[in-house]
């Protein structure tokens, strides 16, 4: 599951690079077939734990995905709603 905060503060990084948000998950979804493959082979529960790392907390820092500063965060959730 992705979680929609992942669009609000990788906005400005998405306007920028229209691809990114695919590379990203073929980024992750390469991580899982081989941990999967991993956890194949082994059957302990660690491997499996492994595999099933979460997307946002393994894309941080990916193309500087979730580096954003807060106040660039803000200032472009103002401009898209048109708050004060």
């Amino acid at each position: 599951m992705i979680h929609v905060d992942f669009f609000t503060e990788n906005l400005l990084l998405l306007e920028r690079d229209r691809s990114l948000f695919k590379d990203a998950m073929d980024y992750y979804h390469k991580y899982r077939r081989k941990k999967l493959a991993t956890y194949s082979k082994t059957g302990t529960p660690s491997d499996y734990l492994t595999a099933q790392y979460q997307f946002d907390r393994y894309v941080l820092g990916y193309k500087q995905l979730y580096l954003v500063p807060q106040v660039d965060i803000f200032n472009n959730l103002t401009k898209i709603f048109g708050l004060k």
